[in-house]
């Protein structure tokens, strides 16, 4: 799970700072970006139980008519074989994963809602050490087989750049090496020179940054749904023993637990704090970065445009603020469909 989200980080992120350093702004990185948000969008629907919504009589009479609609038969044999694999090997989501490793009902919950809050440390450190030993085994190998050509963007001769600015700090340093060749056009690399350690690892965090933003996005999600997941209440009637119904909120994974006491103020606690640093926190952060950029007239420079134009790119410039609203559109989709606000249509209609 954690290997495929780091690969397709880096992918995704690739395919940014190729739009980023092009003047004619690649179209598949904006096709991405607009393709994760429609499927954000959408998700919301998974959460709903289409089937308790009852059907008006004229729907009702057009799926009659509908039945004897054409299908080719091919269509049929491969809807069928879907429908059987899907039966006889289910997907094993990382949640019931973790429902599976623990024996207690309480332990899982508190496991999940932990996982989730620190899935973003754990994808940031992974892609880290990935990137890091991807750069380390291209090294390598450079220096076993004696490659002749980079896998980045051709630039100046390392040797002659590294004289050129021997005599520069390290920010400057830093700075001048926006033209040099670029593994998978995301990470510097340095052939045939030699250089410090801090100036070496300076220029690969720097080279990390677009790494992280997209991390950020694309884990966003998931850990925004699983904690409103855990502040998931609906009302229900409890039985008393004198035939009389009282009325308890009760968390919606585990109707035994009631809400806002005992076991599940955990749980709130974990959500709260996720909603903060993660759903909140990670966004705002980004307009912040953003503002700062449009105040100094940044958005349009090539070290601003790599390291964070996954955030703004395919927008105009005007409506460089708009990933920021997309990210608040999503979190009230969420709401609507964990908060208690009434019936499935109700919250559909929202």
């Amino acid at each position: 799970y954690l290997l495929f989200y780091s690969c397709a980080i880096i992918v995704i992120t690739k395919f940014t700072v190729d739009a980023a350093a092009s003047i004619r702004r690649p179209i598949h990185s904006v096709i991405c970006k607009v393709a994760l948000n429609y499927w954000l969008a959408l998700s919301v629907l998974n959460r709903f139980d289409i089937t308790q919504i009852k059907m008006y009589e004229w729907n009702v009479a057009l799926g009659e008519a509908l039945r004897n609609v054409f299908v080719p038969q091919w269509v049929g044999a491969v809807m069928k074989t879907i429908v059987f694999w899907k039966g006889e090997l289910p997907w094993i989501s990382v949640k019931a994963a973790i429902m599976c490793l623990m024996p207690h009902g309480n332990d899982r919950y508190i496991s999940i809602g932990v996982f989730y809050l620190v899935l973003p440390f754990l994808l940031l450190s992974i892609v880290t050490v990935l990137s890091a030993l991807g750069l380390a085994i291209r090294r390598v190998c450079k220096a076993m087989f004696k490659f002749s050509r980079t896998l980045g963007k051709s630039g100046p001769g390392p040797i002659g750049f590294m004289r050129r600015t021997a005599h520069m700090s390290v920010e400057a340093f830093s700075r001048n090496l926006n033209n040099e060749p670029r593994l998978l056009s995301i990470w510097r690399v340095f052939d045939g020179a030699t250089i410090g350690v801090a100036p070496r690892f300076i220029s690969f965090m720097h080279d990390m940054i677009p790494v992280y933003v997209t991390t950020l996005y694309l884990i966003w999600s998931p850990v925004t749904d699983t904690m409103l997941e855990l502040l998931e209440c609906e009302i229900f009637e409890i039985p008393m023993a004198s035939g009389a119904k009282m009325l308890s909120r009760r968390w919606v994974f585990d109707p035994d637990l009631v809400c806002y006491s005992g076991m599940h103020t955990s749980l709130t606690v974990i959500a709260v704090i996720g909603l903060l640093v993660w759903t909140v926190g990670a966004p705002v952060l980004g307009l912040y970065i953003l503002h700062r950029g449009k105040a100094t007239s940044r958005l349009n420079d090539a070290q601003f445009l790599r390291r964070y134009g996954f955030l703004y790119l395919g927008f105009e410039e005007h409506c460089w603020y708009w990933e920021a609203l997309k990210r608040a559109q999503a979190l009230a989709y969420g709401v609507v469909s964990t908060w208690p606000l009434g019936d499935v249509k109700a919250r559909l209609v929202m």
